[in-house]
């Protein structure tokens, strides 16, 4: 299956809930072609959090630019701004949509419109502040100790890296 294509173009218009242009023997094959999608993603999904040793697909770290109320009947993820998802890079589709999911391992995942999110570098990672910093000015972030910050572990620059505190 090729996401993208025109033949699952609809379907996947549908599954995002964007509606349809068409009626009739249209929506027919379009229920017929989502159904036949939909198990697939799932069973990627299941295939994924099943294989704890098995190399897993690359999922990369977003930011959540805007709520987004999801619809769970369509395999829509809800968001919430400043919120963090993994999302599976290779799933972006043509109409603007991606797969995503929670950071926690049981948590919801489906379809997420990508304009919703900032993808973050593929070096981003969860470190803890061992100290504070109250240097608030110019470029530089303020943090508490034990404060979990998302951090670009590539970025660094004269002994400072990029970091976004993780509640947004």
């Amino acid at each position: 299956i090729l996401l993208g294509s025109e033949e699952t173009a609809l379907p996947i218009m549908a599954f995002a809930g964007m509606g349809l242009p068409a009626v009739g023997a249209a929506s027919r094959t379009v229920c017929q072609a989502l159904e036949a999608v939909l198990p697939l993603l799932q069973a990627m999904q299941r295939s994924a959090k099943a294989s704890s040793g098995a190399e897993q697909p690359p999922r990369l770290l977003a930011r959540v630019l805007h709520d987004w109320a999801g619809d769970s009947s369509t395999n829509q993820l809800a968001l919430r701004s400043g919120g963090l998802v993994k999302v599976w890079p290779d799933t972006e589709t043509e109409i603007g949509w991606i797969y995503a999911e929670s950071l926690s391992v049981e948590g919801p995942s489906g379809w997420a419109p990508v304009q919703s999110l900032r993808k973050l570098p593929a070096g981003s990672d969860f470190r803890l502040a061992e100290s504070a910093s109250d240097e608030h000015d110019g470029d530089r972030l303020a943090f508490h100790a034990g404060e979990v910050l998302l951090v670009d572990t590539t970025s660094e620059e004269a002994g400072f890296l990029h970091a976004e505190a993780c509640n947004g």
